[in-house]
């Protein structure tokens, strides 16, 4: 729905003029700094997606005392301001979520905005740029990074350590995939991840967009997090071709566009329900049918296999691991990522389920054609302690674990994105190094010694 920030952030991003906080008197404290989201943006192909958009939220505590907020932006290199609604609604306890949209943006183009807090001797002010996305079927490459399974207060340096590796990649956004802020997603977990000064810097710039874990509903079936992002909600001929089932709390589910990916993300928490979790991926179905983009991920959080330490829970709903994989197979989806396994992982080319396994292509070049099926992606490496487990599963061509040699490290997935070639990176959060490395490519209509050649 909304929200973001915190109080410290890097030099140049946090203004403090007239320094005389509010003492007994009281005032507004921002507790968590600006940072930015898409928001409730357009699709593409519908109302209203000529156009970019950007949120900038933030949250504060205490009681106003003359308290009031602007917002201002601007294309990089212009000379006037744009001034913006400030909104607000009450949040958990004495919090208060504010947030400002920037609509009517141009793709592919750099912005600023300012963010005042005013109060009679007291004035702060946050500035930081960002970048609107690649248009649809923008064929111009990028980069984006995925992981799961991170931020924790009372261990936050691994988490701070992939924040910055990620800053530092290029990526242009983020994919969570879920357990965002243990142990629960209350208001005071995800103040780990948003306080945290590395992570503060770098998200009043990166937009994250969320997954939801099981992790993340435990305080009021995901309350918290919701007010923590700004997901699109799902309209049909707005925001989505098509709408989840009614009962779904709508920022669970939702899909944009970035260049030539289309992106969705259901709820997986639905894997304790089959009634819920069919509704769901027929919504996913109808989603994916009707975006012709040259690649199609998924994001969520529960893996359909080789979850290392939570095997038994896809003994007991053994029908989860089944519907995805044929689900995703049949829209010919390209990449699937997850977290919940605290490892990292790829698999072969998925091409469903059958007789109680999942079917695969045994494609070992890892080089993979688009259309030989999906690979799914385990990136539970955010921040959270790491796993031990081995990875005796036919369709896994490679995992890192404890136990694994190499041993998994912190770090995350980043995908370098191009009009003919997806390339997948596993990096290191101590020193940016590629891990491990695949492919999936759009093959021509030439052979070479066998294969399509590239």
């Amino acid at each position: 729905m909304r929200r973001a920030a915190i109080t410290v952030l890097l030099a140049g991003l946090l203004t403090v003029l007239f320094a005389s906080p509010g003492g007994a008197g009281g005032g507004l404290t921002v507790v968590r700094p600006p940072r930015v989201q898409l928001g409730d943006a357009s699709l593409s192909g519908f109302a209203g997606a000529g156009s970019d958009q950007m949120r900038v939220m933030w949250q504060t505590t205490g009681e106003p005392d003359g308290d009031r907020f602007e917002a201002e932006f601007r294309g990089v290199g212009d000379d006037a301001w744009t001034t913006t609604p400030v909104e607000s609604a009450t949040g958990p306890g004495s919090r208060v979520d504010h947030w400002a949209d920037f609509t009517g943006l141009d793709y592919n183009r750099q912005y600023e905005y300012r963010i005042r807090h005013i109060r009679a001797g007291l004035l702060q002010t946050w500035t930081q740029a960002f970048f609107t996305r690649l248009a649809s079927h923008d064929p111009r490459p990028f980069a984006f990074a995925a992981y799961g399974d991170s931020a924790w207060s009372e261990e936050i340096a691994p988490f701070e350590a992939v924040q910055r590796a990620v800053g530092e990649s290029g990526a242009s956004f983020t994919l969570l995939l879920g357990d965002n802020a243990y142990n629960s997603g209350s208001a005071a977990n995800l103040d780990a991840r948003f306080q945290a000064p590395i992570s503060a810097a770098l998200l009043a710039h990166h937009v994250e967009h969320v997954a939801f874990g099981n992790h993340d509903v435990g305080v009021d079936d995901g309350r918290p997090t919701e007010d923590g992002f700004a997901t699109p909600i799902p309209q049909a001929g707005r925001t989505a071709a098509a709408e989840p089932p009614e009962w779904e709390r709508p920022e669970h589910n939702y899909s944009f566009d970035y260049g030539g990916v289309h992106f969705v993300t259901f709820d997986s928490n639905s894997i304790t329900s089959q009634a819920r979790l069919e509704g769901l991926l027929n919504w996913v179905e109808a989603d994916l049918a009707a975006s012709d983009a040259t690649w199609k991920v998924v994001f969520t959080h529960h893996p359909v296999g080789a979850v290392v330490e939570h095997d038994d829970e896809l003994l007991v709903y053994s029908y989860y691991a089944g519907l995805v994989a044929n689900r995703l197979a049949e829209a010919r989806v390209d990449l699937f990522f997850v977290g919940h396994s605290h490892t990292y992982s790829w698999s072969y080319p998925l091409i469903g389920y059958d007789d109680g396994a999942l079917q695969f292509v045994p494609d070992h070049d890892r080089s993979y054609r688009q259309g030989e099926g999906f690979v799914q992606v385990v990136a539970g490496t955010g921040g959270r302690f790491l796993r031990p487990g081995e990875f005796d599963y036919p369709f896994i061509v490679s995992g890192f674990s404890l136990d694994s040699q190499p041993p998994a490290e912190h770090g995350f997935a980043r995908i370098q994105v191009s009009s003919l070639q997806l390339k997948v990176e596993y990096i290191a959060a101590d020193d940016g190094s590629v891990l491990a490395a695949f492919s999936i490519v759009i093959p021509t209509p030439s052979f070479a010694a066998g294969r399509f050649a590239i």
